[in-house]
């Protein structure tokens, strides 16, 4: 069932995480359903909290994420002591729950298992980077995308990553050319469609793409990255 499943992934968390729920805005679909997910995630451990708000009584949350062209809700910031916060936008339902979760445990201190050159490459990040992942709850190849983003803005202040589930963010997957999920982009110029063989292959993937995303000699607009072999 989903309360095992939820209970056995959080059995291990070593700090207090809160899950902040922003609801409302015209578009906003699953609201209800993802609440009750959210309720029965903090119900299933001690560490983990749960609040709601409206986005239209929360200015500072709602200027955050208009500022990230999200308008409605469902949106939800996880947020751990010392850790950046992690964010997904939508239902993480189904085969988007595990990522979901692992999000949790690395808001709560979980070790983020990257390759040594990938942890070097965020310790030593000096800009800004947004990562943004379209997925479906039915996408098998969604999760190690999805985990590698979440561990990326765990090890790094720098990185900001946003979850789309794209059946609640229809507006914003047309926006940015979702044909197929996973799509991945940084910084909103680069771009890639699917995921690499192994996790590895795909951190080394997402640090390419940063790179690129951050080289000003690369031109502004959509850059296509091919995934790396």
């Amino acid at each position: 069932s989903v309360r095992d499943t939820v209970a056995e992934a959080l059995a291990s968390l070593e700090n207090p995480v809160t899950l902040h729920l922003f609801t409302g805005g015209q578009g906003e679909t699953d609201g209800r359903e993802t609440r009750d997910l959210l309720e029965l995630i903090a119900g299933a451990s001690p560490m983990v909290s749960f609040s709601v708000s409206s986005l239209g009584e929360n200015p500072q949350a709602k200027e955050f994420f208009s500022k990230l062209g999200v308008s409605h809700g469902p949106a939800i910031r996880i947020e751990g002591e010392g850790r950046g916060p992690l964010f997904y936008l939508g239902l993480p339902e189904r085969k988007e729950l595990a990522p979901f979760l692992e999000g949790i445990a690395l808001a709560s201190g979980a070790p983020a298992d990257l390759p040594a050159p990938v942890e070097d490459f965020l310790m030593n990040l000096q800009e800004e980077v947004l990562i943004r992942i379209f997925t479906t709850p039915d996408c098998g190849y969604c999760p190690i995308p999805v985990n590698l983003a979440y561990s990326f803005a765990s090890r790094s202040a720098k990185v900001t990553s946003l979850i789309f589930g794209s059946h609640q963010f229809p507006k914003e997957s047309q926006s940015f050319g979702v044909v197929t999920v996973p799509k991945v982009w940084v910084n909103d110029k680069v771009f890639v469609d699917g995921t690499a063989p192994s996790r590895e292959m795909m951190a080394m993937t997402l640090v390419g793409m940063i790179r690129q995303a951050l080289d000003q000699s690369v031109p502004s607009g959509k850059f296509r990255v091919q995934i790396a072999n």
